[in-house]
């Protein structure tokens, strides 16, 4: 695991955690909700003037709130829950030290698999005159599964047999989007660091081991240029002690967009 595999699988189990004690939140606050609810037995309704009605109300407004929490508790467990789950799922992160390898790994992939859907077609086109059989044998004979054969032998709803060619063409357009990818990857990596800005109060660098561009203020920045720099994409990085977005031309102009507003005092630092 390199670096940003770590980080991811931090991410990961602090969400999980999270969600486990958010959902053990919700189970308390139920079954506080529920034991004070075996109180009113057989749906007993306040007594109006009884000397049990200010115990009656309290508890009703006790076991209101604990069902509010419960909800509340169970909703943020969900959804912590649903973002553990999506920790690494979105594919190859620019972050990731490891990036181009695995978009080449990837790329190697989806060429394997391209080729071998043309193939198929390629087989079934060529035997076509021979009958089903000679297909069959055909296709079996470029190595692939008896499964993935039958499959190709079975005629889609217009009668036509092997892989569709939408599917072929969505895999090329795929094919295509990992090289621009790998090429922009290889560019950005050969391309300079770019120069730091600075001017009074602030200071702009790339930081090409955390792929971010930063803005740093001697202080904290008031509140007109926070806007400003959250309007620009830049969010607040604890751990770097900086404003931050994901490194790319955009980022870069847009950090000399807020060190222009900064130097002409439209926002100060």
């Amino acid at each position: 695991m390199n670096a940003y595999e770590q980080k991811q699988a931090a991410r990961k189990a602090r969400l999980e955690r999270a969600a486990a004690t958010a959902g053990a939140t919700a189970t308390a606050a139920f079954n506080r909700a529920a034991a004070i609810s075996e109180r009113f037995v057989m749906g007993q309704p306040i007594l109006v003037g009884h000397h049990s009605e200010g115990r009656a109300r309290r508890d009703q407004a006790r076991m209101h709130d604990a069902m509010t929490r419960g909800v509340a508790a169970k909703r943020d467990a969900d959804a912590l829950a649903r973002r553990a789950a999506g920790v690494g799922t979105a594919g190859v992160s620019s972050d990731d030290p490891d990036a181009n390898a695995k978009l080449e790994a990837e790329l190697a992939k989806e060429r394997s698999a391209q080729d071998a859907c043309k193939a198929i077609n390629a087989a079934i086109r060529k035997h076509a005159k021979a009958g089903p059989e000679a297909q069959r044998a055909a296709l079996l004979a470029l190595g692939i599964s008896e499964r993935v054969a039958a499959s190709a032998m079975t005629p889609d709803d217009f009668g036509r047999l092997g892989v569709a060619d939408y599917a072929i063409k969505n895999r090329g357009a795929n094919i295509r989007r990992i090289e621009k990818r790998i090429a922009e990857l290889r560019a950005k990596a050969a391309a300079p660091v770019r120069e730091p800005i600075t001017g009074p109060g602030y200071a702009i660098v790339e930081d090409r081991d955390a792929n971010r561009v930063q803005i740093r203020f001697d202080a904290r920045p008031p509140a007109a240029t926070v806007a400003a720099l959250k309007a620009r994409g830049f969010r607040w990085a604890p751990s770097e002690n900086a404003w931050q977005r994901q490194a790319s031309n955009g980022a870069w102009h847009a950090a000399q967009a807020v060190a222009a507003s900064l130097d002409a005092g439209e926002i100060v630092p």
